[in-house]
């Protein structure tokens, strides 16, 4: 799996050259400063996650206890997103020290299996927004009024209310993540499955029992539902944006112009960056996946005004507007199910 990605992005990172003379980052002799920055992100949030977890024998309030679960929501997706910037080898080139960092941080701290998401993923960046392919577009939604039709029972109610539906399920993400992956490893038994399974439940078995011998039962069920529902709020803000309110596509051989199609650039600051973990480049990412998150702000630059100043498609907009577009999508859907008159996005 590792070297079926190395491939997939090597391949993508030759697809599209910017200009004549290619990519214009001087990210040779930066490599040395990414890897310290990158070093420095995983110690300040590892110590984070640990401080978070100290402070909870001392929750005595409600308010308290929130503010435990935001920091430890924040830590935890954001060595998530690092894990994410290993597993493309934005970090290190070497596979095994990729490995290791997964293993890590996907597995002993965020409680996903490394070979599930691998393989998630690796289909989302060959197939993006296509239907039937893409692993991102949850079989839970409907994404186009032909398929909302087709829709009986509970999934029929979803899409007929799926706008506001989409919130509450969004807070179940980073559980339906952990499930998945348990799944995975279970059915599937990837290579090195009794290592994945072994860290998931040392994982688990720490952090539920941490919970709740520190807080009790009734503190510890509530620091859990809001930690998970944070989380997933989280996730479901960096990813939605990124491709949902676009077109889905009928699958076809890959193309770098297709991508333009159903890729958006989210707009923000440096600390919309970091928050973001610098997926908000969506674009950038895709047209070069290992190309460290720091690098992608100057790489946006560029193809920006390259592709604008030959009047060819860039999607960008700022979160809100993004936000909106999703939700639009989600309601035009419905339109017909609701007896409404808006018709849906192709697709």
């Amino acid at each position: 799996m590792w070297s079926r990605l190395a491939r997939h992005d090597r391949g993508l990172s030759m697809s599209y050259k910017l200009g004549k003379s290619g990519l214009a980052l001087t990210y040779g002799t930066r490599r040395r400063t990414y890897r310290i920055r990158y070093c420095a992100h995983i110690a300040i949030h590892s110590l984070l996650l640990l401080g978070g977890f100290a402070l909870l024998s001392s929750a005595s309030s409600l308010g308290t206890l929130l503010a435990i679960s935001l920091i430890l929501a924040l830590a935890t997706v954001q060595l998530g997103f690092v894990a994410h910037d290993a597993l493309h080898r934005q970090i290190a080139s070497k596979q095994v020290t990729c490995e290791r960092l997964g293993y890590v941080l996907w597995n002993a701290v965020c409680g996903i299996s490394t070979a599930w998401w691998q393989d998630k993923h690796l289909r989302h960046h060959r197939h993006p927004n296509e239907a039937g392919l893409d692993p991102d577009l949850y079989a839970v939604f409907a994404f186009g009024a032909s398929d909302a039709a087709r829709r009986t029972g509970v999934l029929r109610w979803i899409a007929r209310h799926q706008a506001p539906v989409s919130i509450l399920l969004v807070t179940f993400t980073a559980a339906y993540f952990q499930l998945l992956s348990l799944l995975f490893v279970v059915q599937q038994r990837p290579a090195r499955w009794r290592l994945e399974a072994t860290l998931l439940a040392l994982r688990h078995a720490l952090f539920f029992a941490t919970a709740f011998c520190l807080l009790g039962m009734g503190y510890g069920l509530l620091f859990l539902i809001v930690h998970y529902a944070t989380v997933g709020c989280y996730l479901g803000a960096v990813f939605a944006t990124n491709h949902t309110g676009l077109p889905v596509l009928d699958p076809a051989p890959a193309d770098s112009e297709r991508m333009f199609e159903v890729t958006r650039n989210v707009r923000t600051g440096p600390v919309g960056d970091y928050l973001f973990g610098g997926l908000n480049y969506q674009i950038e990412h895709h047209l070069w996946p290992n190309l460290p998150r720091f690098a992608l702000r100057e790489a946006a630059a560029q193809l920006r005004a390259e592709r604008k100043g030959k009047g060819l498609p860039y999607c960008e907009s700022n979160w809100g507007e993004a936000l909106l577009a999703v939700l639009r999508q989600f309601h035009a859907v419905g339109a017909d199910l609701r007896g409404g008159r808006n018709a849906a996005q192709p697709g």
